[in-house]
């Protein structure tokens, strides 16, 4: 029922673990039907150990980048490319599935008719403490005002796999698509209860890998490229 498409790398040496976390919560899922689709550009080979370790548990399809780095964006798209379930799940590499129910919950929000659904979730530390909530909000400039949050909150319909990430950007590579997914299919489903945890860490990648002169460059193009305001609700 559900591919769980995940981008990844070595993180400073905390890569392997942190995608351990992310497998065993898939593991947990109240879900027959799982497909894991990794991309790794890492340096080393320890995402792909890992990998070969959890084939005897889950359906991992594993894909090695063996030419330049790839961007997150990038990566992503190659996973969204690579899956085959009807329903796509989100999941970066150092968050988690909340609950063993996160994924049922994600089949029946996309049952009711809608594309594509966001989801509530809890800000976790580096040792899976939790700090905060944050719930999907409206912004008619989803693009400039991520009110929605990480797309580690983001499921949709494979039959759209064509809307995928910006491969321009990075810092706004998830409200950008946001903004083109209610563009061509309206406004998304919303769980309310919070079913993913995403980690927040000093040495994640939207902290260290872009600075402030590219966050202005990214802001410029989704400025220009999207005038007009949204008017929809959630």
């Amino acid at each position: 029922m559900v591919s769980v498409a995940m981008s990844t790398y070595e993180m400073a040496g905390s890569g392997r673990a942190f995608l351990r976390g992310a497998l065993k919560s898939i593991e947990v899922q109240d879900v027959n039907d799982i497909e894991v689709v990794i991309v790794d550009d890492s340096s080393d080979r320890q995402i792909e150990i890992e990998c070969k370790e959890w084939a005897r548990k889950l359906e991992i399809k594993y894909i090695r980048v063996t030419e330049a780095r790839k961007s997150a964006s990038q990566k992503f798209n190659l996973a969204i490319d690579n899956c085959t379930r009807p329903i796509v799940k989100i999941l970066c590499q150092d968050d988690l599935l909340s609950c063993p129910t996160s994924l049922k919950q994600t089949i029946e929000g996309l049952s009711t008719g809608h594309t594509w659904l966001v989801t509530a979730y809890a800000h976790i530390d580096k040792d899976d403490v939790k700090v905060s909530s944050h719930m999907p909000k409206f912004h008619p400039h989803i693009e400039r005002v991520n009110t929605i949050g990480s797309h580690s909150g983001l499921a949709f319909r494979r039959d759209v796999q064509q809307q995928r990430f910006d491969e321009r950007l990075f810092w706004r590579m998830d409200c950008e698509l946001y903004r083109r997914l209610y563009e061509n299919y309206g406004q998304p489903f919303v769980l309310r209860e919070e079913t993913v945890h995403v980690r927040q860490w000093p040495g994640q990648s939207t902290n260290r890998l872009i600075g402030i002169n590219d966050r202005f460059r990214e802001w410029l193009y989704v400025v220009r490229r999207y005038p007009q305001r949204l008017d929809f609700h959630i």
